[in-house]
């Protein structure tokens, strides 16, 4: 838990562009917190002696902009895990397909996906579907009830819906997505600690005291029910 006042500095990576701006795979760091400076990549070294927890918090978001704009230059998003996620994130996309429409094996994709997601296509599409349900919730849940915005979605029903809450974010659907709580590509670096950061099942990297596991997600060679 941050202590009351903690103030984040975020950092949001599209779909595949983490683990080579970090300069490691990013399937290394799933489950666990794992400090900025403990990352053992000149990335992580970099940030941890750039980010001091006695950065004011206006000094500490420029700092980490520009940083990152330098790590993304330096290690650009894999390309075939961006491409990846670009078909995934339709309602109606399969996992098992991408790979043939991508022209390599279910094997490279998969390790390609986990080098640079974390994990592989098939829990990268239920992360960005769950993506699209926070970004229709944060809308304000338009256009109807939780059973029909589930079909537009691409969840199977309702229950579907409710169950990929529970695993992904942790909570129920009416404990609500929670802004930060979804399956995000997420870098926090808290103030005053020191650069720390996570990965959580979905993606999400937060900072915080290496106090808590998050989970295991499915196993990414089996398919979630549609």
């Amino acid at each position: 838990m941050s202590p009351p006042g903690t103030v984040f500095a975020a950092l949001r990576f599209v779909p595949g562009a983490a683990g080579p701006a970090l300069g490691l795979p990013m399937s290394e760091l799933l489950n666990q917190r794992v400090d900025a400076a403990d990352l053992g990549t000149g990335p992580g070294t970099e940030l941890a002696r750039a980010l001091p927890g006695t950065l004011a918090p206006a000094q500490a978001l420029a700092t980490l902009t520009r940083m990152a704009g330098a790590l993304i230059a330096e290690g650009p998003a894999d390309p075939l895990a961006a491409r990846a996620a670009r078909l995934l994130r339709h309602p109606g996309a399969r996992a098992e397909g991408i790979a043939g429409r991508l022209e390599v094996s279910e094997r490279q994709l998969r390790r390609r996906c986990q080098a640079a997601v974390g994990y592989g296509p098939a829990t990268l599409r239920r992360v960005l579907r769950f993506r699209r349900f926070v970004s229709w919730a944060d809308a304000g849940a338009p256009g109807g009830g939780l059973a029909s915005a589930a079909a537009r979605l691409g969840y199977a029903d309702q229950a579907h819906l409710t169950r990929e809450c529970a695993r992904l974010a942790g909570v129920g659907r009416t404990g609500g997505p929670g802004r930060g709580r979804g399956p995000l590509a997420i870098l926090i670096l808290p103030l005053p600690w020191s650069a720390m950061i996570r990965r959580a099942p979905g993606g999400l990297i937060r900072g915080g005291p290496p106090r808590h596991r998050w989970p295991a997600p499915t196993d990414d060679r089996k398919e979630v029910p549609p």
